[in-house]
């Protein structure tokens, strides 16, 4: 069996971030432009300041922190 997620609907199931790269998948490669629209408007909505130098990694990871993605859903009112 190999370690691959997207084989793997369970573990691809059980990312938080879908459509987000998972982290440690691209390196050091920069943000995308879809990264860096969201997280600058997460960091002005959180007031922190947007560093435009970040990975793709740390990138999604600043967004799933800002949004508040553990994985969990968040309580129905």
């Amino acid at each position: 069996m190999t370690n691959d997620k997207k084989a793997d609907p369970i573990a691809a199931a059980a990312t938080p971030l879908t459509g987000i790269a998972s982290v440690d998948e691209h390196g050091d490669e920069p943000m995308t432009s879809q990264q860096a629209d969201e997280l600058r408007a997460l960091c002005e909505e959180h007031g922190e300041t947007f560093d435009q130098t970040l990975s793709r990694d740390a990138a999604a990871a600043k967004i799933a922190e800002l949004r508040g993605d553990d994985g969990v859903a968040p309580p129905q009112s």
